[in-house]
């Protein structure tokens, strides 16, 4: 009752106006520094991504050689920082502590092509559980409040209102994931251990394992998060880099085949039609013999041999292009992929976006 009449009087108390932060804290100078603090914080992740992205690569995932990414290392630096501003621990700066918050899942422009999506997100769900601890609100008025205060506006560092209530929904949809996961009972146990069994006497001995060895079935299987595995799965299709990419998901195969195809037959028309002139020019020049007949049949075999080739390389580009669109949209559907995501993974890795790409790369309930 008391935690209830504390959130009522803390985030529904009458708004008789803006609401004054404490003594010596000013609202303008603690939004400013933020945003310093949170361009080095991209800085940093930016980097550290990329150092474990080309180091990392071939080695086993719990290897002790590489200081893996670990985002909650860096959530907890965002929690200290506010708490160190002393916005966590006064009840009077709830429009200091709401305007912080939101610049962490919505910063400006130039923080947000920097420092992706889901790290936005997840650095925000992870404060927001934080707010909730420091200030024992219950977490249903803390999430109303801080939708009330997104609605004030008509826009949040040049996002309007519609597309700012989608990115708050989609925060609040991890929070939820994340703590049902968290309650998750553990998984039941078979209520009777497997007897032991006796060792029969005739039965050879077994040589002991290896060292080091573990059956398949006790292996820790190795959890990739999304962007990773969306690269490792674009890589896997033969888009390593942003030029081969292209390639695979260009549109011209068609066209420069069939170019190909039209200037081929009219080089061989040509060939056949002016066949007695070309002949008798090489026999003149060249101490040969050729027959009319031999001379169509070679004329055929090179055609022939020619589209044949370029109609396999056709082919083979139509294949890598359907088997990377599918197998990319097989994983943005089962891992259920956001547009943001994928954009995100294809902005930091290869430079472009899904709009450029024409988002094939997303199944079409997804765009």
């Amino acid at each position: 009752m008391q935690s209830i009449r504390k959130a009522t009087d803390f985030f529904f108390a009458p708004d008789d106006g803006p609401v004054k932060p404490a003594t010596g804290l000013d609202r303008d100078a603690l939004i400013g520094d933020l945003r310093l603090y949170l361009v080095q914080m991209a800085r940093r992740i930016i980097d550290h991504l990329d150092y474990e992205h080309n180091v990392a690569q071939g080695l086993p995932q719990d290897t002790g050689l590489v200081f893996r990414f670990r985002l909650d290392d860096y959530v907890e630096e965002l929690c200290g920082y506010f708490d160190r501003k002393g916005i966590l621990t006064s009840e009077t700066n709830r429009d200091i502590l709401f305007s912080g918050a939101i610049e962490v899942l919505l910063p400006p422009e130039n923080i947000r092509e920097q420092l992706p999506w889901r790290i936005r997100r997840k650095l925000f769900t992870t404060l927001l559980v934080g707010i909730a601890e420091q200030t024992g609100v219950p977490y249903p008025a803390l999430t109303r409040s801080f939708y009330d205060h997104l609605t004030r506006g008509d826009s949040v560092n040049g996002i309007a209102r519609p597309q700012v209530i989608e990115f708050y929904q989609e925060a609040m949809e991890e929070l939820s994931r994340g703590q049902e996961s968290a309650q998750a009972p553990p998984r039941e146990q078979d209520a009777e251990p497997e007897p032991e069994r006796e060792p029969q006497p005739d039965a050879e001995p077994q040589p002991d394992a290896e060292p080091g060895f573990q059956p398949s079935e006790e292996r820790p299987a190795q959890q990739l998060e999304i962007p990773d595995l969306i690269r490792r799965t674009l890589a896997a299709c033969g888009a390593t880099d942003y030029t081969s990419l292209k390639k695979i998901l260009s549109r011209r195969h068609f066209f420069d085949f069939l170019s190909l195809v039209i200037l081929y037959t009219i080089v061989g028309a040509a060939l056949t039609i002016f066949s007695t002139p070309l002949i008798t020019f090489l026999e003149e020049n060249l101490p040969i013999v050729i027959n009319d007949v031999a001379w169509y049949i070679g004329v055929s075999i090179v055609y022939v041999l020619l589209v044949t080739i370029r109609f396999q390389q056709f082919r083979l580009c139509s294949i890598r292009r359907r088997t990377l669109i599918r197998v990319s949209n097989a994983v943005a559907e089962t891992m259920s992929v956001s547009y943001k995501e994928m954009d995100d993974v294809l902005y930091g890795t290869y430079g472009t976006t899904l709009r450029e790409l024409k988002a094939v790369l997303l199944p079409r309930a997804r765009r």
